[in-house]
């Protein structure tokens, strides 16, 4: 074994290490922001460019120096036997990881991950009854529309004017006219009265 390939060995050690720390430590957070994206994703990316700068031959030439490493990182990124060991063992080594979460997730979770899963299924009720008490106001917006809408649509404008839609009273209703009328009008025992009076 040369030292070439003692040095590629390494710097492949190195870069999976990197890689699987950064995305194991991706597995165990729940609140993405903006700034732990670009943390994550930046300290992968510069791994990379530190070692493909830092370890480069044009950086040698210019500062002249001969030191280990050099060329290592050029020769091992642009094979692919590289690229598909990395993803295996990524894969290989957060299987277990997101298999255990999984696990004490579901059936051991603690007062936090309870915490985290009420709020996170809380935010979805509200947004489902959110989304929901939407649909129904604007259905009944949709439904309440005036008698002068009705009367602008095709075949309303006959019907209503020509009196049929009109409300007829009913001739068996009491009204406060009737009443007053029966209180001014004489009793039935007068009545009765009057006609014995006449015979």
């Amino acid at each position: 074994m040369t030292q070439i390939d003692l040095q590629s060995f390494g710097f492949i050690i190195g870069t999976i290490i990197t890689v699987v720390v950064n995305l194991e430590n991706a597995l165990e957070i729940w609140y993405w922001t903006k700034f732990y994206h670009g943390t994550l994703w930046m300290t992968i990316i510069i791994y990379f460019l530190f070692y493909m700068v830092a370890y480069s031959t044009t950086f040698s030439k210019i500062f002249r120096v001969n030191f280990d490493y050099v060329g290592v990182a050029q020769s091992v990124l642009f094979t692919g036997h590289f690229w598909l060991v990395l993803l295996l063992i990524c894969a290989i080594l957060l299987l277990p990881v997101y298999c255990r979460e999984f696990y004490r997730i579901r059936f051991q979770p603690n007062e936090t991950d309870k915490a985290r899963i009420n709020q996170k299924y809380r935010h979805e009720e509200k947004a489902e009854f959110i989304t929901e008490f939407r649909q129904k106001v604007q259905l009944k917006k949709q439904l309440a529309r005036s008698s002068y809408a009705f009367a602008q649509e095709e075949g309303w404008g006959p019907l209503i004017t020509s009196g049929r839609m009109q409300v007829r009273p009913n001739p068996y209703s009491r009204t406060s006219h009737d009443l007053g009328m029966l209180h001014a009008s004489p009793s039935h025992s007068d009545n009765l009265r009057n006609l014995a009076e006449t015979l």
